[in-house]
């Protein structure tokens, strides 16, 4: 299983004087079973108070959760349908590689081969999958205890969209992350930091070169954060608009590792009560669709596994 290991620097403070050392933060993908329900409090402690455009609402929850119950449910549900379309996409792959290869074999046998084309059922299809895959959530725990510390969702989306789903758009996909949170009192110790960086990293193996995310223009604390990392404000919601937020994005560089472990990490991407938490980001996204770009040399190809 893959992971992201930060030793995470408590800030100057009260909170730094009592933890005193740094803390080994290990992050890895959410399981279904063992996940849902955990990562489902860390939610609804931090976002079931808001509402409106300010609510996060992550790629693959069908509707804004509002009990413990409804939070577990979503959860589980989009880290299944993840999975089913994993799978599905496999299959699907396999079946049309047989189909070539049959194909192949009658080329050679001086029987007509007619090279097959997949029909525009077929192609929106594929699109579907790929939209139900692009979706992972995102576990921060210690490294030494194995207790949660936060989480996240990273999904491809529409943040630059004028109005939310379901309202159609022609806004372009975005890797986007979304509901950061963090137990209060595991702040300012770098959990929300090895959050973003696993996320940069999943836009990467996206084969995305940049990562999108909201803040509300009120958390100067998160906005301080991201901007230390990188990200920089590309629009604001209107002035009149509940819970206004910013639109920040920062740039990554290509992922060039490619090879095997590569893919075996990605493949691993998306398998699958605490004290009370707060929310580093809340923004709202509409879902949807893949990246179906060839590998190139030894960049690293998603869309194959």
């Amino acid at each position: 299983m893959w992971s992201v290991c930060a030793s995470a620097v408590p800030a100057a403070g009260p909170e730094a004087t009592r933890s005193g050392t740094g803390r080994a933060v290990r992050v890895r993908p959410a399981k279904v079973a063992a996940d849902a329900r955990t990562v489902a409090a860390l939610f609804h402690q931090a976002f079931s108070s808001q509402s409106g455009r300010g609510t996060a609402l992550a790629e693959g929850f069908l509707s804004q959760p509002r009990t413990l119950d409804e939070w577990e449910q979503q959860v589980a549900t989009a880290l299944s349908r993840k999975l089913e379309a994993s799978m599905d996409s496999r299959l699907a792959r396999i079946s049309r590689r047989n189909v070539l290869l049959r194909t192949e074999l009658a080329r050679r046998n001086g029987q007509p081969s007619p090279v097959p084309r997949l029909s525009p059922a077929d192609r929106q299809q594929m699109q579907l999958l790929r939209r139900r895959r692009s979706f992972v959530v995102l576990v921060a725990e210690d490294r030494c205890s194995g207790e949660l510390l936060g989480s996240a969702t990273v999904s491809l989306a529409q943040p630059e969209a004028a109005l939310p789903p379901p309202f159609p758009t022609s806004a372009p996909r975005r890797v986007y992350v979304s509901n950061i949170a963090v137990l209060q009192q595991y702040r300012r110790q770098g959990v929300a930091s090895a959050l973003l960086q696993q996320s940069e990293r999943q836009a990467r193996l996206w084969r995305n070169d940049s990562l999108w995310l909201h803040c509300e223009a009120a958390n100067t604390a998160a906005l301080k954060l991201y901007r230390s990392m990188g990200y920089v404000e590309v629009a604001r919601d209107p002035p009149f608009s509940p819970g206004r937020r910013l639109l920040m994005r920062k740039d990554v560089p290509p992922c060039r590792s490619g090879g095997l472990g590569s893919a075996q990490q990605h493949s691993q991407a998306g398998s699958g009560g605490s004290a009370s938490a707060i929310a580093t980001n809340g923004g709202s996204s509409s879902s949807s669709g893949g990246v179906d770009t060839p590998s190139q040399g030894g960049v690293y190809d998603w869309t194959r596994l």
